[in-house]
């Protein structure tokens, strides 16, 4: 199968290459093309535009950073809506907002799944990720070996929109974990329990198994992952978006939202999401303050 890959940042990277290992033709791009040659190196055909790239295959892959560069790839002049060809499919796996999936679904002429991906970029080259995947059963059906190679499990989530909400929610759970294991980790060095004790704690059922791999870093890292801190402070607030829109305030997002704009603040918000613990250890509660809430 043809499939163009746009965006290569970890994600993106990670699911050419896992497409080409699959055997399939796969075109890139991406703003900074530097960015493709690791994967030219291995038989992918750098293309110079998302349009160009649309026109030349059977699926397009999106993978970008946010709501604003997904809609100028895909809508802007020149984009994959207008070389996409009627028999071929957009894919976003991207985390956006259910209403932009929809909104590109609509560009797309209904040839359009939502498909983001629960997992780092490392289990999608090994096959490990799970794919949430929504969309038009006649549309999907076909897509499901492609989307299979890129993961271990897909899970049919609904319609358009559903699989991007699900994604949101996921991410929701995992940032507003990952920030109560900061808080504890913050409050035991504050009181001078040792590291390694910390992590021995952490490997117990105490801390979920999605958390496991950003223990030490929380403890005692420079929060070189992939996941950015400012990625984690989109996702937070689309999901009180996304609440709000059924009539809920999420306290718990709100307060995890306000910490990443800390770390944002303090210059991290390029580091992975684990910088989180840099906010929770520079806030300092007075006696009274504590008392008062």
């Amino acid at each position: 199968m043809r499939v163009a890959v746009l965006g290569l940042g970890s994600m993106g990277a990670a699911i050419a290459g896992r497409l080409l290992d699959a055997g399939h033709e796969v075109h890139v791009w991406n703003r900074t093309a530097a960015r493709a040659e690791p994967l030219t190196r291995r038989g992918a055909v750098h293309e110079p535009s998302p349009g160009a790239a649309a026109g030349e295959v059977d699926v397009v892959i999106t993978s970008l950073t946010d709501d604003e560069a997904v809609r100028g790839v895909v809508l802007g002049e020149g984009g994959v809506a207008t070389h996409l060809s009627p028999t071929a499919v957009l894919v976003d796996a991207s985390t956006v907002s259910p209403d932009t999936s929809r909104e590109l679904a609509r560009a797309a002429a209904g040839r359009f799944v939502d498909a983001p991906i629960l997992g780092a970029p490392q289990a999608v080259a090994a096959g490990e990720a799970t794919i949430l995947a929504g969309g038009d059963g006649d549309i999907l059906e076909p897509l499901m070996p492609l989307l299979a190679q890129l993961g271990a499990r897909v899970l049919r989530c609904g319609p358009v929109g559903s699989a991007t909400t699900v994604k949101l929610v996921a991410n929701h759970l995992l940032l507003g974990q990952l920030t109560v294991l900061a808080e504890a980790v913050a409050t035991a060095q504050a009181h001078g329990i040792g590291d390694d004790l910390l992590s021995a704690l952490g490997r117990t059922a105490l801390v979920a198994p999605a958390l496991q791999n950003r223990l030490d870093d929380v403890i005692r890292g420079d929060h070189e992952g992939w996941f950015a801190a400012r990625l984690g402070r989109k996702d937070v607030h689309l999901v009180r978006e996304l609440a709000a829109r059924g009539g809920l305030d999420l306290a718990v997002a709100a307060t995890v939202e306000e910490l990443f704009e800390q770390a944002i603040a303090a210059g991290l918000g390029d580091r992975d999401i684990t910088a989180v613990v840099e906010a929770v250890r520079s806030r300092r509660a007075t006696e009274a303050g504590v008392a008062g809430r």
